[in-house]
């Protein structure tokens, strides 16, 4: 069989969700003659971190302790003296919700207001539900109003 033009024999997913703090591993291997280089780039061409692994003779890359700052695109390329090819992958980074800031127990008098602030980070921007005794609290009276991780309850009763 003659030379040809490298062929890439792995394929990425269109976008792959990365936990922070995880550790990620894209494998590229390609078949041509001769045996074609593999070497890793970002599609943005920001340089690698010092973090980053690529191991040329196995064709990995691997990202340690992935953070916000890993999440982009990624490109592999096989070349040979007969040509080259690539194939793009995108890492993206969420991380689970992760409460700052708790509301505190507190004791009100009957007809007192109550304000309660519940905050959090996280990636997708987490979304906020207040709950009683396991029951979702709606804003149904208008003394009770929910909104963006804040309770507000004006008049309390013995009940609230």
């Amino acid at each position: 069989m003659g030379e040809y033009e490298p062929k890439i024999e792995v394929q990425f997913p269109e976008v792959v969700h990365v936990a922070k703090g995880s550790t990620v591993k894209l494998e590229c291997f390609a078949l041509g003659n001769p045996a074609p280089s593999i070497t890793w780039r970002r599609v943005d061409n920001e340089p690698f971190p010092r973090k980053v692994d690529m191991r040329k003779a196995s064709g990995i890359l691997e990202i340690p302790y992935f953070q916000q700052e890993d999440a982009g695109t990624y490109e592999c390329v096989a070349e040979n003296s007969r040509g080259m090819n690539m194939v793009k992958g995108k890492l993206s980074f969420y991380a689970p919700p992760h409460l700052i800031e708790k509301p505190q127990d507190v004791q009100k008098l009957i007809d007192d207001s109550l304000v309660w602030e519940c905050k959090a980070t996280g990636k997708p921007k987490p979304s906020y539900r207040w709950m009683k005794n396991g029951e979702n609290i709606e804003s149904t009276e208008e003394r009770i109003q929910v909104a963006n991780g804040v309770l507000s309850i004006s008049r309390l009763t013995l009940s609230d």
